[in-house]
């Protein structure tokens, strides 16, 4: 019955390849060693003077059986697709003929490329996730040490602030300039611990950074002058010493 269909099949297409001019490929796709029909295998059949596309594309069928009309008078490179494994045969049709094309392909040796094949592909992934582990754990434990040690900063620069007397503009300024730096501290924790983004802490570091240039220029002009003053004493105590002098 099988027989009697697929022997329909090859003449009624038989008759169309030859009021067309055209001609018949047919085959089937089997296991080597089982003589098994490999269903749903690919084939692609290309003519041999223009590889760039397949004229034709195919899936066998349960029984692993394909066919096709293609032109004839054309040579034709026939490939069909098992994973990395592309069996090829090459034949010439002339019009109106019918071309069988079996292929009878090693199941068992396209498994074993497989299984080679898998464990490299593990290593590889295994080495990836290693590569991405250590990177995090040095980013995530890098911030942890940042943030501790702007934590101690922090509180040396509040016990600082806290022990200054304002005296004179040079102590205040000190403890301004302190403040200042106690904000842009506390700025930096926050864009470690990811509280604030990162163009909002540009800013305020920006802004901070200004203040304390003036700060560090008034301060800069403070001793120098008191530095001056104590190179040229004056004042009644001078005077008196110099005239013990000339006496």
């Amino acid at each position: 019955m099988k027989k009697s269909f697929i022997l329909f099949l090859v003449t009624a297409l038989l008759a169309t390849a030859t009021a067309e001019q055209n001609a018949v490929i047919y085959g089937y796709v089997l296991d080597e060693k089982t003589g098994t029909p490999l269903d749903n295998v690919q084939v692609d059949i290309f003519m041999s003077e223009d590889p760039s596309r397949a004229v034709v594309s195919k899936h066998t069928d349960s029984r692993g059986f394909f066919n096709t009309s293609v032109q004839g008078n054309k040579n034709y490179d026939i490939y069909i697709r098992l994973g990395e494994k592309n069996p090829k045969q090459s034949v010439y049709v002339s019009s109106g003929a019918i071309q069988k094309v079996n292929f009878i392909v090693s199941m068992e040796r396209i498994s074993e490329q497989d299984i080679i094949e898998q464990p490299y592909f593990l290593v590889f992934v295994a080495i990836a996730v290693l590569v991405i582990g250590v990177i995090l754990f040095d980013e995530v434990y890098m911030r942890h040490r940042k943030i501790s040690a702007l934590e101690t900063d922090k509180e040396k620069l509040k016990s600082r602030i806290e022990s200054t007397v304002e005296l004179d503009e040079v102590s205040t300024l000190e403890k301004k300039r302190d403040r200042i730096e106690l904000m842009i501290k506390m700025a930096q924790l926050k864009f470690h611990k990811r509280q604030i983004d990162d163009e909002s802490f540009r800013e305020i570091v920006r802004d901070k950074q200004k203040d304390l240039i003036e700060i560090e220029a008034r301060l800069s002009e403070l001793k120098k002058q008191k530095k001056k003053e104590d190179l040229n004493p004056s004042g009644p105590d001078s005077v008196v010493g110099v005239n013990q002098q000339q006496k």
